[in-house]
């Protein structure tokens, strides 16, 4: 129907390092996992808590002010910090106003996914090993 907003399906990925019992991947990894449409996606976050020096700092301040990250922007930072604790990472393509995809950083416990399109999950299913379908839900919500 015209003007209702598609329905994001999602994926949890707990991939956990057998020696330390902690994730074994952070943002960069999801990021890269999900496709070339991050290419050209405005991302905008909010409650993120991570560690990391300046890059933690600076990925605080773009949250808190609300800034619109292009993908180079994003990825720097998410290299930079050591760890993403909590947060939401939400991809627009240009010009839309509903999010094509979401990544929430669950406590150091888990990355959720979400996604209008199946094919970001089925990339998070083959680039990860312990990952879990999530009931479906509408909106930016995975």
């Amino acid at each position: 129907m015209l003007g209702e907003s598609p329905t994001m399906k999602g994926v949890t990925i707990q991939d956990r390092d057998p020696v330390n019992d902690v994730l074994s991947f952070d943002l960069v990894e999801v990021l890269q996992a999900i496709g070339d449409d991050i290419d050209c996606s405005l991302w905008t976050c909010h409650g993120v808590e991570c560690a990391g020096g300046e890059s933690a700092d600076v990925l605080h301040k773009a949250c808190d002010d609300s800034q619109v990250l292009v993908r180079a922007v994003l990825l720097q930072l998410a290299r930079g910090v050591t760890q993403v604790i909590d947060g939401e990472f939400i991809g627009r393509m240009p010009g839309e106003d509903e999010p094509w995809v979401l990544i929430r950083a669950v406590d150091s416990t888990a990355f959720d996914v979400g996604s209008t399109r199946d094919s970001v999950l089925d990339l998070a299913r083959a680039r990860f090993a312990s990952v879990a379908d999530r009931s479906e839900s509408s909106g930016a919500r995975c």
